[in-house]
């Protein structure tokens, strides 16, 4: 089987690929900020004698680069974490001739105005730092396809959520509020409650594994459910499933939000993409584990 590096093996999505791929039997290798496991170093992406030098031991086939610092923060410290880590490594797989690297990128560069549902055509345009610094990354690793023989496959997830996903994002902040009975405060604005697009990290990971197995110079594929969800949704979802004495109210914004809807048919044809764990699936695991 295919020799494996994962960066940011220990982070959410990480954590979840890494185990996958160990129960499927690959040679898999992580680079993290922490060491859990024997096959995963800590090494600073910035520090490129370190970084060269845990290249040279080994002979990766695939690279899969998830590391990024992902709270908003200053773009100094966001271009540093995020780009400069990116292109230490691009170099490294440039060096070594290693076949595959895998950029697990977001929605985030989208812009907000574009058309629903957005395909990999539509406008780019980040409205944050983080999205700002996904997209560099995501030309720089065309830029390596393009001129150094390295091939290169670009995943742009949109919002995605499971098991061990920090507490402060919107679905596990929910089922929080909703299992210990605290208030909960939906936003509807203008044009109603805020659509999103939401995918499940088992899903997630199989869409990864599925890309190990195509052969393309370059490519970039929008990884989504494909059906838009609100928090109305989540919300009942959550009733139907466990009793709670939260109050919920709703707050009336006095502007439009955005909505969001990816359209994943390229990723369905070309990966195999297949999402199985809808909502109602995909939050009662996140229910046993809350409980």
């Amino acid at each position: 089987m295919a020799k494996i590096l994962i960066t940011g093996a220990t982070g959410f999505i990480g954590s979840h690929l890494f185990d996958l791929f160990l129960s499927k039997g690959y040679d898999v290798y992580g680079i993290s900020n922490t060491r859990t496991k024997k096959s995963i170093s800590k090494i600073p992406l910035l520090n490129k004698k370190k970084l060269n030098s845990y290249f040279k031991k080994t002979n990766f086939d695939v690279v899969i680069h998830l590391a990024s610092l992902t709270k908003e923060t200053d773009i100094t410290s966001m271009f540093k974490n995020n780009v400069l880590s990116t292109l230490n490594i691009l170099n490294c797989c440039k060096l070594k001739k290693i076949k595959k690297f895998i950029l697990i990128s977001g929605h985030n560069v989208y812009s907000q105005n574009s058309k629903i549902p957005m395909t990999e055509k539509a406008k780019i345009l980040p409205s944050t730092n983080y999205g700002l610094t996904k997209l560099l990354q995501e030309n720089l690793a065309e830029f390596y396809a393009k001129n150094h023989l390295l091939d290169v496959i670009i995943l742009r997830l949109s919002y995605t959520y499971g098991p061990n996903q920090p507490l402060d994002k919107m679905i596990p902040t929910l089922i929080n509020k909703y299992v210990n009975s605290k208030p909960i405060i939906l936003n509807k604005y203008k044009n109603g409650f805020q659509k999103i697009d939401v995918i499940n990290i088992h899903d997630v990971c199989k869409v990864i594994e599925n890309t190990l197995k195509i052969k393309k110079n370059f490519d970039i594929f929008n990884i989504s459910y494909g059906e838009p969800i609100t928090v109305k949704d989540i919300l009942k979802t959550l009733k139907q499933n466990i009793k709670s004495n939260s109050s919920v109210s709703i707050r009336e914004i006095n502007k439009k939000t955005i909505h969001y809807q990816y359209d994943n048919s390229h990723a369905k044809k070309i990966l195999n993409f297949k999402p199985t764990v809808n909502l109602e699936k995909g939050i009662k695991e996140l229910i046993k584990i809350f409980i």
